[in-house]
């Protein structure tokens, strides 16, 4: 037998984070993605990558540099083959070495609430990986390559705030 306190708990944690929501007594359900809550969300996580970035920099050896490369080589690859599911746990590789590389656990804690998030919103929204991120992706690794932090934090946030665009353009052309 199984006992149900571990999965109320579990459900309470989703609760709390607004993946559910709970009627006591009658059912729970999984929230509906409130657009405007998204795109504040990301504008959150931008700010929060770019804060992990400046927390990780002095840890940013040129050892560590090359392990994102190769993480960031392989995301471009599994989104050009179209393997998305790939694509996206790669992308949180590279995302969560850096936050990792913060040492800050609160910051690490608030990231992954806003990432099951946003993942909700790119599995409704985004059938593949774009090249964007991928560039980005770039744009960070070569200004962490020429000491430039001030230029790094910028493509990381241009790295999440893409997406809010891309999100815009979407809702456009559904209202077409």
């Amino acid at each position: 037998s199984v006992s149900r306190t571990p999965v109320r708990e579990a459900i309470q944690m989703l609760a709390d984070q607004k993946l559910v929501e709970i009627q006591p007594g009658k059912a729970t359900r999984v929230t509906k993605i409130s657009l405007e809550e998204a795109m504040s969300n990301y504008r959150v996580a931008a700010e929060l990558s770019a804060m992990a970035l400046e927390m990780a920099y002095p840890k940013l050896t040129a050892a560590v540099l090359d392990e994102l490369q190769q993480i960031d080589h392989d995301f471009s690859i599994a989104g050009r083959s179209r393997n998305v599911k790939a694509a996206e746990a790669l992308d949180a590789q590279f995302h969560h070495r850096i936050f990792e590389l913060a040492g800050n656990y609160f910051l690490g804690e608030f990231a992954r609430i806003l990432e099951s998030h946003s993942q909700r919103v790119e599995n409704l929204y985004f059938s593949q990986n774009d090249e964007l991120s991928f560039q980005s992706h770039q744009d960070i690794l070569r200004a962490l390559r020429q000491k430039d932090l001030p230029a790094a934090k910028s493509a990381m946030r241009h790295n999440w705030l893409h997406t809010v665009e891309l999100i815009k353009e979407n809702q456009a052309r559904s209202a077409l």
